[in-house]
């Protein structure tokens, strides 16, 4: 993340990355950006407020989490068209809450779980139930290591996010 908290990308037509304001994240340039999501449902809607944002012409904005293994992460995200079909998408940190307790992520893991990205549950057998109840439910804390987690949508914040495209569609 950049020092002032902000990361900024920029898409091409085919949302592939042309720049990025992270140096860490220069890699990612010639990339698309949808190589970077394994959830199939935020695929789905992130293209469909990209091409809305680009036939609308104006910028959408949203709310997400992104919790790390020290700290839980709010960001809002800004989808700001630009000319030749160029998006230009901001990620701005705009809280941040220290775990009680870090947790140590394995990079060794092949074990990949989705959490939704906006309410923070785990897909447990095509559904997402609450962190606590997924720990539970999956033996989580009988690993050896905590696995990875990928970020996806549930099926209610899914449909809260659609209201939200419809209500900007409509304006």
């Amino acid at each position: 993340m950049a020092e002032n908290n902000t990361l900024i990308y920029y898409l091409d037509e085919n949302n592939v990355i042309l720049n990025t304001s992270e140096i860490l994240a220069k890699q990612n340039i010639g990339k698309n950006y949808f190589d970077f999501i394994n959830d199939e449902m935020l695929k789905i809607i992130l293209s469909r407020i990209f091409d809305s944002v680009r036939k609308k012409g104006s910028p959408f904005k949203t709310s997400y989490r992104c919790d790390n293994e020290d700290e839980l992460r709010l960001y809002d995200l800004e989808i700001t068209p630009m000319v030749n079909n160029i998006l230009k998408l901001k990620h701005e940190l705009v809280n941040t809450t220290k775990r009680a307790t870090k947790l140590h992520f394995s990079s060794n893991s092949d074990i990949i779980f989705t959490m939704c990205a906006w309410c923070n549950k785990i897909k447990y057998r095509d559904i997402f139930i609450e962190l606590e109840d997924a720990v539970n439910k999956m033996k989580l804390l009988e690993y050896n290591f905590l696995p990875k987690f990928s970020h996806g949508i549930c099926p209610d914040c899914y449909t809260g996010l659609i209201k939200e495209i419809e209500e900007y569609e409509r304006k």
